[in-house]
């Protein structure tokens, strides 16, 4: 015979109080004795039944014969028995199984008990309440508990949402409520009523407000009922509590995402602006970013919302609207990944969980042309200048030496109102003195005060581009410059060196790697321009007249091997190609001052060898490497290694139609191909200067050209 379950929700923290009732554990059984018919099993669809809802109970008998079956039932809350059917079933066969349905049970505790006589006897056992005559009998418990219906929540519930839970039993008594929640994952339970709330009807709709939960997860929550006036059928197995019956059901809790930091770049007219971004979450999030420029109007700049993103992790958006310069709102949206959001915009523009606005201006932008990299004391500025995005712009022009901040208004307040987009000539009139000076270019929309205030009280502007400006003295005024120019900039370049190239410095006689901050100092073109001495790193290595071998043997003089050798020199220089200051102090420098063990001679085979250039003497073993390719190379004299070395320096560095190093600067950082470096030495190109410059020095005549390197 099929039985009818009723399904009871498990919960952690509440005991399911179950009782097998098969026959060999009832939990009370006796026994006539001299019956003649015996119960041998009593079996119920359920020991945990809902009011209202019917259960069976069947039975057999130990007997082939006719038997009869009668059922009690005893309310523990009433404290009496009361026959369930009127007295004795019909007669049945013994050894089939009888089936009875028992309805509309009140809650609460039962005992429960089948008799069984054999048919038409009177009964072997009197009963003794005086209940009647049975030959044998079973008795079992049965609880009959209320239901309790919860209303889920809304999947959108965040922490500190106050949260109100719709229940409903189906007793018409008053029942009590109580509510517990447990983080998942964590043993830790909280009375959210603070014990069993106020008792209301059974059968009513019951609005039970708990409050907030200050976390955000997932969490299980447990509602809890009993009758009023009882202590509760079934003890929880933890200690808190007792309970009629209770249901639970997990939630998650959202967290409530907010902006917590905002970094706008390139907030240029004409240019798409990047918003960075980070909330206070770990959790993932969504931003979605709103615009208004110039008083126009909120506009969606991120087309919706933007793919979900760690909101503990600092999050780049790039805006895909072209701004026009002035004041614009900006409104940054933020919601957890996956949810519709928690508010409704007013404007019918979305929903989000949270939102910060602030004010950003759009500066327009301003191009400025300079083609005199190199004035001469006393020179007029002139410079191109624009503002496109602008209808009508005013221009204004600061200077200060370099490295102070004494700025001289050189234009005496803006200019006049002219065409932004059209090109405009500005010639500033200021006495350069020679040195190094910053000029700042201000611009701003015409007939208005500018957006910006200088933080020195110079006055305020839309935007401005600030640029160095090199002057020369009249001295040096013989002296040409060019430049090359190279299409990154100088951080770039230092980026380059940094990671990819090995630089050295000597410390205390020992060689180690360089830092970044030392490197920079090196390969900054800047420190070194404007420097009387220091100019000569960029001076250009070819061969130039004016040098005569007597000023070449009155700087070898006393000077080792190399001593006398100025015609040797002289003429390998004007052989390669090479200027033959540089040569002679590249020597000086490598063979220190012409004694080291390459400059005096190292037998290889039997034969010995001199290296005037430190050529192919690699760190590791300097000695051995330069001289195996001084031997290779054929140089078994001092004049063939000086013109053996020349060419190889010419060929191979100054004039190599590949590299083209041909500056102390390219020659050690070599910026068109940094892989291709002569030497490993930070200072390298610097310790080269001295020897020149004292050559120079006694060659007032001789021409000077510098190629002076510009970065990005």
């Amino acid at each position: 015979m099929k039985l009818s379950v009723v399904a009871i929700f498990v919960f952690l923290i509440c005991v399911v109080f179950k009782q097998n009732v098969q026959a060999a554990t009832i939990s009370q059984a006796g026994q006539a004795a001299n019956a003649k018919a015996q119960i041998i099993s009593v079996n119920t669809s359920s020991n945990v039944v809902k009011q209202n809802d019917a259960f069976t109970i069947d039975v057999l008998s130990n007997t082939s014969s006719n038997v009869q079956y009668r059922f009690f039932i005893y309310s523990y809350d009433e404290g009496k028995w009361k026959d369930l059917f009127n007295g004795y079933s019909s007669s049945v066969s013994g050894n089939n199984k009888y089936e009875v349905t028992v309805n509309n049970l009140a809650v609460g505790k039962y005992k429960i008990s089948v008799w069984v006589k054999m048919a038409g006897s009177a009964g072997a056992t009197k009963n003794s309440l005086g209940l009647g005559s049975y030959d044998g009998y079973r008795t079992f418990e049965e609880n009959v508990v209320p239901k309790v219906d919860v209303g889920k929540l809304s999947y959108e519930v965040y922490q500190n949402d106050d949260i109100s839970l719709k229940l409903q039993s189906d007793i018409t008594e008053k029942v009590q409520y109580r509510v517990w929640i447990n983080k998942l994952n964590t043993n830790q339970w909280i009375d959210k009523t603070n014990g069993y709330s106020s008792p209301v009807d059974g059968n009513s709709p019951f609005t039970l407000d708990i409050g907030k939960i200050d976390g955000y997860g997932d969490y299980r929550i447990s509602v809890w009922v009993k009758r009023y006036n009882t202590t509760g059928m079934f003890s929880n197995s933890q200690g808190l509590g007792s309970y009629d019956n209770y249901y639970w059901f997990n939630q998650h809790i959202n967290p409530i995402p907010q902006i917590k930091d905002v970094a706008v770049s390139n907030m240029l007219a004409s240019a798409n602006p990047n918003v960075k971004l980070l909330s206070n979450v770990s959790s993932k999030v969504q931003y979605r970013i709103f615009v208004n420029n110039s008083n126009s109007g909120w506009q969606d700049v991120t087309g919706g919302y933007l793919s979900p993103a760690d909101g503990d992790n600092y999050y780049t958006a790039k805006l895909n609207k072209i701004l026009s310069a002035g004041n614009s709102k900006i409104s940054v949206w933020v919601k957890n990944a996956g949810t519709d959001g928690k508010i409704v915009n007013s404007q019918g523009l979305g929903r989000y969980d949270n939102y910060y606005v602030f004010q950003k201006i759009c500066l327009p932008k301003i191009n400025v042309q300079n083609n005199q990299s190199l004035l001469t004391e006393g020179d007029t500025l002139s410079l191109n200048v624009s503002a496109p995005e602008l209808a009508q712009a005013q221009y204004r022009v600061f200077v200060a030496p370099y490295g102070t901040n004494n700025w001289t208004d050189a234009t005496n307040g803006y200019t006049s109102a002219v065409s932004g987009s059209t090109q405009y000539k500005l010639s500033i009139n200021t006495p350069f003195k020679a040195g190094q000076y910053r000029v700042s270019v201000w611009v701003k929309a015409a007939g208005t005060g500018g957006t910006i205030t200088n933080n020195m009280g110079l006055g305020s502007y839309d935007n401005f581009y600030c640029f160095t400006q090199n002057v020369q003295s009249k001295e040096d005024a013989k002296v040409q410059y060019i430049q090359t120019n190279y299409n990154y900039t100088l951080q770039d370049f230092l980026n380059i060196e940094v990671n990819n190239q090995p630089v050295y410095e000597n410390s205390n006689g020992q060689w180690v790697s360089a830092d970044s901050a030392t490197v920079l100092k090196y390969l900054d073109p800047t420190n070194y321009i404007t420097d009387t001495f220091g100019r000569f790193e960029f001076l250009k290595l070819t061969y130039y007249d004016g040098i005569t071998v007597n000023d070449l043997n009155t700087v070898l003089k006393g000077k080792g091997v190399l001593d006398g050798k100025g015609s040797v020199f002289l003429q390998a220089a004007a052989a390669s190609n090479i200027n033959p200051m540089y040569l002679v102090s590249h020597a000086l420098l490598e063979t220190g001052n012409g004694t080291s063990d390459l400059a005096t001679g190292i037998v290889v085979n039997n034969q010995k060898v001199y290296n005037m250039f430190g050529i192919g003497a690699y760190d590791a073993d300097a000695d051995y490497y330069g001289s195996q390719y001084a031997y290779n190379a054929g140089w078994f004299s001092v004049d063939a290694a000086i013109t053996g070395g020349a060419k190889f320096v010419s060929s191979s560095y100054i004039n190599n139609s590949k590299y083209n190093q041909n500056t102390l600067y390219k020659m050690r950082w070599n910026p068109n191909n940094p892989s291709h470096q002569y030497a490993t030495d930070v200072k390298w190109a610097v310790n080269q200067i001295d020897n020149i410059k004292s050559l120079y020095d006694l060659c007032p005549a001789a021409k000077l050209i510098f190629d002076i390197p510009v970065f990005k």
